[in-house]
């Protein structure tokens, strides 16, 4: 009879042993799997870009989708559908910063100096211009947002603008004269070569500017991905407690998608690399009331992107998660590129993007 009872509570014991260890596995890895099926669901090229920002994992994707000049796409009508929503866009840019340019007045800035506040005056026709993806599905007023008046920033002896890197080893394709020690592919800690060194350029530009810059270089995601942005919004809250001249939050990124022959997809058109701007919201669950004001701001400095540099951003991307924008009045995470780019078409890409926000930030 004893012999028995310890053998039926052996198996109960190992029951719950099993269990345990089902429930652990749901906890752990359910959200990966739940964002693995939006992203196969959704649109590849946002798919892949919402499931890499979240869990560090990379999808891959047809070339059409995302944009390459690889194999062909395995989903013709997906593919043209988006090829066209982003040729209409780029068509209404050109008109619309055509339009611009008769009724702003003329750039008198010195060639071999900085460059001048432009006139942000914005245009109804160009919110038609500003395509946005994502996987927000809350409404909202584009053209009402652009047009609404952006608060003045004020500056003061302490920073203006926090640059963090919530993903701070991410890196770009070695190329030669630019090798770099990485602890996985397109990932190092060298800071002169990770998306850091991206960040820097953006600093340097904003300071020639006159708009004081903070610069955390903190390495925030090695040796664990998981649990990076609440880490970084420890840090990000430290800082505006240290600074209250702090107005705005600028995370820098990089994207990663894969090409069909499991190459890293890149976005590079004539040596610069594409970038996107990312705005979160209260969608996912997350305190974040003033997303839309966010948003005002993104598309904002779109609609000057689309003037200055046509086709140098992909449509904004409005996501559920809220990515620790909530701490700020402008708050942005911005990807420069993809893992298939160069650091020097990054850092191109960051030069047209720091004069464009100057432009924004200084009108």
């Amino acid at each position: 009879m004893g012999r028995q009872l310890r053998h039926d509570l052996f198996r109960v014991c190992l029951s719950l042993f099993a269990a345990a260890l089902l429930l652990r596995g749901a906890i752990v890895y359910g959200p990966a799997l739940w964002l693995r099926a939006q992203a196969l669901a959704a649109d590849p090229r946002s798919g892949s870009f919402l499931l890499y920002l979240n869990t560090g994992q990379i999808l891959r994707v047809n070339a059409a989708a995302s944009g390459t000049d690889s194999a062909p796409s395995s989903e013709p009508a997906e593919a043209a559908e988006t090829a066209a929503a982003e040729t209409a866009a780029a068509a209404a840019a050109e008109t619309s910063a055509s339009e611009a340019e008769t009724s702003a007045p003329e750039n008198t800035a010195p060639e071999t100096g900085a460059a001048q506040p432009t006139d942000a005056a914005f245009a109804a026709a160009e919110a038609d211009a500003i395509a946005v993806g994502g996987n927000c599905t809350l409404p909202y007023d584009q053209e009402s947002l652009l047009l609404q008046e952006l608060p003045a920033i004020t500056l003061s002896d302490g920073p203006t603008v926090l640059i963090v890197h919530t993903h701070s080893t991410e890196a770009y394709t070695i190329e030669p004269g630019w090798e770099y020690a990485a602890t996985e592919d397109c990932r190092t800690l060298d800071p002169g070569y990770s998306v850091i060194r991206v960040g820097t350029e953006i600093a340097e530009h904003l300071e020639a500017r006159g708009i004081p810059v903070l610069h955390d270089t903190t390495i925030n995601d090695y040796p664990s991905y998981a649990g990076a942005y609440d880490r970084m919004e420890a840090i990000i809250q430290s800082y505006l407690d240290e600074y209250p001249s702090i107005q705005m939050v600028l995370d820098v990124h990089r994207d990663a998608f894969l090409n069909t022959d499991g190459t890293n997809g890149a976005t590079a058109v004539d040596g610069t690399a594409r970038i996107m701007l990312v705005v979160g919201t209260n969608e996912g669950g997350l305190y974040h009331p003033d997303w839309q004001s966010h948003l005002s701001f993104a598309l904002k400095l779109q609609a000057l992107l689309n003037r200055t540099f046509p086709g140098l951003a992909k449509p904004i991307s409005l996501c559920t998660q809220r990515y620790n924008q909530h701490l700020t009045e402008k708050s942005l995470l911005v990807e420069f590129g993809a893992a298939g780019d160069t650091l020097a078409a990054a850092l191109a890409a960051a030069d047209d993007f720091s004069d464009t926000l100057a432009d924004l930030l200084l009108s």
